[in-house]
């Protein structure tokens, strides 16, 4: 019989939701946890599996500083990657304010690069303009990350090494938008 801790969202003081936001760095597990509240941003969480513990690394508005007025990073909607030298990177979504579709002003999702050793986050910038980062997947070969942006479905590349995002060409007019990228 496998043996299965459960950890209860009420824990998470503000956070509502998770979708596609957990890694792993060797044997520890980093997991991003979602708001829809419109005045609170998303958070990256690490779980060390060998004292059972859970730590809130920061919330999205300690590294993304969005202007008044604009709606802030709810999501980690991505899966986070481990990068060659152990750096993990994720991107980052906004979320409609409790969770209903309307208008809304945002600025664009970041790719975010946190590096475990210095316990440092780094903004590494938007790649496409009022979009969020839905999804993404990693050439870990060429340190590329590739991306599909919501709500207008644009294909985009980031490559680490140059810090440049390129934007590949929008995918679709509309629709349902695909959540995984291979």
């Amino acid at each position: 019989m496998i043996n299965v801790k459960t950890y209860s969202l009420s824990r998470f003081e503000d956070m509502d939701s998770a979708y596609w936001g957990m890694g792993y760095r060797g044997d520890e597990i980093y997991f991003g946890l979602c708001t829809h509240d419109s005045k609170k941003s998303a958070a990256l969480f690490h779980f060390n599996p060998s004292n059972k513990e859970i730590k809130k690394i920061f919330s999205l508005s300690e590294i993304i500083k969005d202007k008044p007025g604009f709606l802030p990073q709810g999501k980690i909607h991505t899966p986070i990657f481990t990068g060659n030298k152990g750096e993990l990177y994720f991107g980052t979504h906004f979320a409609y304010p409790y969770g209903k579709p309307q208008n809304i002003k945002y600025k664009g999702g970041h790719i975010v690069c946190f590096n475990p050793e210095k316990n440092n986050a780094v903004d590494l910038g938007i790649p496409v303009i009022e979009e969020g980062i839905l999804t993404m997947v990693m050439d870990k070969s060429r340190m590329i990350l590739y991306g599909l942006s919501c709500p207008s479905f644009i294909l985009f590349s980031y490559k680490i090494s140059d810090n440049k995002s390129k934007v590949i060409g929008r995918i679709a007019k509309k629709g349902s938008i695909c959540r995984s990228l291979v």
